[in-house]
């Protein structure tokens, strides 16, 4: 009976001393504890006492991972509960979220930009641009990020590691700011694609049956410009972005002349209008 218990207390050691499953060795400190990155330190203090006490091997008999799942959330409440451990951990953990997901290796701008202003108490997030809309949201010599850092009042390092890769946008701030940045961004490429109008200007939205006038409309956009002072372009194979000047409304009669008045117009509200709709407001 002796070598029996013995036996069953060598079994009971066993299960409880395996190793963590595959997807909780992947998991972060916050994951680990179940909580939220923004925690509190009294949510990360009781996340870690009902945890430790869940996962204690003296009371988790049935649970083979017990063993490794307590030292687990004692690893993780060491370095969260500790201010400055966790500002570095937050830091560190930012870059690898926002390089794995361009499937990049992370970079040490990136590293400085986040522990810059985590040290400070600042907000940090992350955004994806596509690859084709990266060199827009720069713009010409940075003009244009310089332009958003601005009217945001974020902070903002574009990580782009290859031409043919997505690129991440790192925010720093206040969280009003970084939200604004979001916005700004996503409107830019909203416009950029097409989707939205520019503030100083329309788009004209080409149905099938105006596209056999198309090239030959092409030709004619740089003449639009010396005679209106408007620029126009095309966005997509249906799409015609027309900004700038004081004589927009004249640059968009003379475009669906050449398109037989069938271009619907897009504003910057996001209201459409046809043609005669168009026309009829701007005489008014």
């Amino acid at each position: 009976q002796q070598q029996q218990q013995q036996q069953q207390q060598q079994q009971q050691q066993q299960k409880v001393s395996q190793p963590l499953p595959p997807e909780e060795v992947q998991w972060s400190h916050y994951e680990a504890l179940g909580i939220c990155q923004k925690a509190t330190a009294a949510e990360i203090k009781k996340a870690y006492y009902t945890k430790s006490r869940m996962f204690h091997p003296d009371k988790a008999h049935d649970d083979p991972f017990a063993t490794a799942r307590f030292q687990r959330v004692a690893e993780a409440y060491g370095v969260l509960s500790n201010l400055a451990k966790r500002t570095q951990y937050d830091a560190t953990l930012i870059v690898q979220q926002a390089c794995g997901k361009t499937g990049a290796p992370p970079d040490p701008r990136a590293t400085a930009f986040v522990s810059r202003h985590c040290q400070l108490g600042r907000e940090v997030s992350a955004v994806q641009i596509e690859a084709r809309h990266v060199l827009y949201v720069l713009g010409a010599n940075g003009v244009q990020l310089q332009q958003l850092k601005m009217s945001s009042g974020a902070d903002i390092l574009i990580l782009h590691p290859a031409p043919h890769l997505a690129a991440t946008a790192l925010l720093a701030g206040a969280e009003v700011a970084i939200t604004r940045a979001k916005t700004l961004i996503s409107d830019l490429i909203a416009e950029i694609s097409g989707l939205k109008a520019p503030k100083d200007g329309v788009i004209l939205i080409v149905p099938r049956q105006g596209h056999l006038r198309m090239s030959q409309l092409s030709q004619n956009l740089a003449a639009l410009y010396l005679q209106f002072g408007a620029v126009a372009r095309f966005i997509t194979d249906e799409r015609i972005v027309v900004q700038g000047g004081m004589r927009i409304p004249q640059a968009v009669v003379q475009i669906q002349w050449m398109v037989e008045w069938r271009a619907t117009i897009l504003l910057h509200t996001g209201q459409k209008m046809d043609p005669w709709e168009y026309a009829h407001n701007c005489e008014a």
